[in-house]
């Protein structure tokens, strides 16, 4: 089914993001957890795996990288609350 203009349509990613976004796919078995669950991303593993993929990480880049670990922990965190 051709989605393009479903509201579930992945957004379109800017070529220059096309890394930092394989790296966030690359990353999702390197989340550090607690009893809680999950508490962020082992960022020195992170940056090993980015070394690994020959991806040079900036400044600007962990920004990135960290709002999306904000992101995903405050959903994350939102559909357990609305479990009890």
């Amino acid at each position: 089914m051709n989605c393009a203009g479903c509201e579930h349509a992945a957004p379109r990613l800017w070529p220059e993001l096309a890394p930092l976004a394989d790296l966030w796919v690359q990353v999702q078995s390197q989340w550090k957890t607690n009893g809680f669950g999950p508490t962020g991303m082992d960022w020195q593993a992170v940056r090993e795996i980015a070394d690994w993929l020959g991806i040079v990480l900036t400044p600007a880049d962990f920004r990135r990288l960290k709002s999306l670990e904000d992101d995903t922990l405050k959903e994350w965190l939102e559909h357990a609350s609305d479990k009890h």
